[in-house]
């Protein structure tokens, strides 16, 4: 093949296509963008995703759709060349398709740092300095600040396709009550947070691309009574107590593509600001995950 004018490969491109059956799609020399990254890529779980969602809605005739949402959405930015991100985040966790369910929204402004110790092992300083939670309703709203440090070690090969990791936290949250149950309130908060959590991934290459198997733990020693709803004898009945929080999570998501699956996961325990407690419950849907990369 001989094209009357020379080719230059940077910015054309040869495109050979043959017919016959199991040949496949031939391209030579395809030009690239250069200095072009992605601003996203796979996430792991929730708290590894800046954007994510998992849900499930359902709707009947004569009555308003009843949805079971768990989202989040981050983002950051640079701050020079070593100083972190900086930037916000806002979580929405609520469930309108039971009696009881979580129900817990979060605003807040965020700091983060890494600090490496050696290949894929280091610190993940985690800040939120300032931001609200609150219910859906608004009847329970608290101005929070909170800090972590997260524990990252390397991932673990366990098949030729399989990997696990794993990390841990410790931090606070800090802050005042504003409202509770519709009342206007001003009591101080203190929380003490420890957690672990899990991840594995198996990678098929069919049409299920990866299987993501994530799991967490988290627990919150009060240091002073916050509110805690339980159903007692089928009636949402709500208390003020110190005895410590906790929620587990286990999710199972069956991926599609880098960002996209169906999902199948538990969820054990209560989270602010109602902490409506949610006793071994099963939960269905589609979740979206995203991690930012590009904070440049």
């Amino acid at each position: 093949m001989n094209p009357a004018t020379a080719l230059n490969p940077a910015t054309q491109q040869i495109r050979v296509r043959l017919l016959e059956g199991n040949f496949p799609d031939v391209v030579i020399g395809e030009p690239k963008k250069q200095g072009a990254s992605a601003l996203y890529a796979a996430a792991k779980g929730k708290d590894d995703a800046d954007i994510y969602f998992k849900g499930l809605a359902v709707g009947t005739s004569g009555s308003q759709p009843a949805y079971t949402i768990d989202s989040k959405f981050a983002y950051e930015h640079a701050i020079f060349t070593r100083g972190g991100t900086l930037g916000g985040a806002a979580t929405y966790v609520v469930d309108k398709a039971s009696d009881i369910g979580p129900d817990s929204i979060t605003l807040t402004t965020s700091y983060s740092k890494i600090f490496v110790a050696r290949a894929a092992t280091g610190v993940l300083l985690n800040v939120a300095p300032i931001g609200y939670e609150l219910d859906a309703k608004n009847d329970t709203r608290n101005l929070r600040s909170a800090a972590s440090g997260q524990l990252i070690v390397p991932s673990l090969r366990v098949a030729a396709k399989s990997y696990v990791t794993g990390d841990v936290t410790i931090g606070y949250e800090a802050g005042r009550t504003r409202k509770v149950g519709g009342l206007d309130d001003s009591t101080g908060i203190w929380r003490t947070v420890f957690g672990a959590s899990g991840y594995g991934l198996i990678q098929t290459g069919w049409v299920v691309q990866r299987i993501d198997i994530t799991a967490a733990w988290t627990v919150r020693l009060l240091a002073q009574n916050e509110p805690l709803t339980k159903l007692v004898d089928g009636v949402s009945t709500t208390t003020k107590t110190d005895e410590a929080r906790h929620v587990v999570t286990v999710v199972g998501a069956l991926m599609v593509n880098k960002a996209l699956g169906f999902s199948i996961g538990y969820r054990h325990g209560s989270e602010p600001p109602t902490y409506k407690y949610v006793k071994h419950r099963g939960e269905v849907g589609i979740v979206l995950k995203l991690k930012q990369v590009d904070k440049g």
